[in-house]
């Protein structure tokens, strides 16, 4: 394997996720290329608990009551710490807590990781190992196979919390009342 430039792609708890090493910027341009995705459109950092993601971004108590309840489900943008912002030149991170154990044995064996959907910027997620694998067999370096834990096929719900409000960036699987009952904000 190439760390310099390696990437992967493997099943999560949504949808099937193109990855690369946290601090690997030409993995991340590689992601970038592959999908012809645009620059300023960030990609988010799946991690394996609560433990790695405070080494890259604050915390918040609300977040860790978020992750506890939606674990692999939500991704929660919070603030950078500075060597993550000093490296990508961004305040904020999207973090997201997999369940998927493909996925979490993926980030043991690597760290945490800069992740997105497998897709071409704009069209539908692929989400079988089959439609990932005819797309990208000869610019992935690793493709794992679905274990049968794939089921949802809808991305992840993306919040940023503000004043205690929740704040729609993407409604994907769990929806803003589910999120706003369990917190009890009005």
């Amino acid at each position: 394997m190439n760390e310099n430039n390696f990437v992967v792609a493997f099943p999560t708890d949504t949808v099937y996720g193109l990855g690369t090493t946290l601090y690997n910027k030409k993995g991340l341009e590689r992601i970038y290329e592959l999908k012809k995705r645009p620059l300023e459109a960030k990609i988010g950092v799946l991690v394996s608990d609560i433990k790695s993601a405070s080494n890259i971004c604050y915390v918040t108590n609300i977040a860790r009551r978020l992750f506890d309840k939606f674990k692999g489900d939500i991704t929660i943008v919070l603030n950078a710490r500075k060597k993550y912002k000093d490296f990508y030149l961004e305040e904020n991170v999207g973090i997201r807590i997999p369940v998927n154990n493909i996925a979490l044995d993926i980030i043991k064996k690597y760290g945490p990781l800069k992740t997105t959907s497998v897709n071409i910027h704009g069209k539908p997620n692929l989400n079988s190992y089959n439609d990932v694998y005819n797309e990208f067999k000869d610019s992935i370096d690793l493709i794992y196979a679905e274990d049968g834990s794939i089921s949802k096929s809808i991305p992840s719900t993306v919040i940023i919390l503000k004043n205690n409000k929740v704040n729609i960036i993407r409604e994907g699987i769990i929806k803003e009342k589910e999120i706003e009952d369990f917190l009890n904000l009005k």
